[in-house]
């Protein structure tokens, strides 16, 4: 049943990763999310044949069949991104899921995940090309992640978990809510309000979990630009969009965290 739900996640994941794609571009020009796909540069729309994740951009090569323009490649890798980590979140809910299997719950814990896949990808895409995180976006999915906490809360009754994820939710919001206040451009107030998506998700997996996701991003973030900083094509007063390392780190942590921190234990038993 795992391995079946698995791949149905991934097979879901890849085509929401084609949308996530169309909304990455039409949100912030303010296009409407009701007309066909159509090619940024030539304004042909996108065929039914054109428009099958992943596969379609390596059918055409990369360029639009009309006008041969080249298609970014962030749409292919989005698309993969997503169904990857659609499937890891699958994996992870299955081992969260109480001893006794239940279905019930294993897919309530991943629409949680899903959900903060969804919108994290959203809000990475934007905040990369407009340094902004759309807040409607964020209240969305955090709204619909409750939502499925609630119904694993009625589904295995299990209060401890349900109340470690709002826990974790205040206190990680609450440190970056500090970061933002003490520490001018430390952080923007649009990842103070994904912070708070962050705990929520990340507390429901574990406590444990929960810390490593909150030094992920950063060591992330730092491992990137480093090199950036030591070329100094980058310096400290440029201004560095924080989300993506936000949501790579989370879905990261949401994937593996558990697996690490257990490793990490039992090395410490040792």
């Amino acid at each position: 049943m795992t391995a079946f739900l698995i791949t149905i996640a991934a097979i879901f994941g890849v085509v929401l990763g084609s949308f996530l794609n169309a909304l990455a571009y039409r949100l912030p020009r303010g296009e409407s999310l009701m007309t066909r796909s159509h090619c940024t540069k030539c304004d042909k729309q996108i065929t039914a044949w054109e428009n099958i994740p992943v596969l379609s951009w390596l059918a055409l090569r990369g360029k639009c069949s009309k006008c041969k323009n080249p298609i970014s490649l962030q749409y292919p890798l989005v698309e993969a991104f997503v169904g990857l980590s659609f499937a890891g979140a699958m994996w992870s809910a299955a081992r969260i899921a109480p001893p006794v299997e239940s279905t019930g719950a294993t897919l309530a814990a991943a629409i949680m995940f899903f959900s903060f896949i969804f919108v994290g990808v959203l809000v990475a895409l934007i905040d990369l090309k407009t340094m902004t995180i759309p807040s409607k976006a964020v209240w969305s999915g955090l709204a619909v992640a409750l939502v499925a906490l609630l119904g694993y809360l009625l589904i295995t009754g299990d209060w401890q978990r349900a109340l470690q994820a709002v826990i974790a939710a205040a206190a990680v919001s609450f440190v970056y809510f500090a970061i933002f206040f003490f520490k001018d451009g430390g952080v923007g107030f649009g990842d103070v309000r994904l912070s708070v998506f962050v705990g929520l998700v990340l507390g429901f997996v574990s406590p444990g979990v929960a810390v490593l996701g909150f030094f992920l991003p950063w060591v992330l973030a730092a491992l990137w630009l480093i090199p950036s900083f030591i070329k100094k094509t980058v310096s400290g007063k440029d201004k560095i969009p924080f989300g993506p390392w936000l949501v790579l780190g989370t879905i990261l942590a949401i994937v593996f965290g558990d697996i690490v921190v257990k490793f990490y234990l039992q090395l410490g038993s040792y």
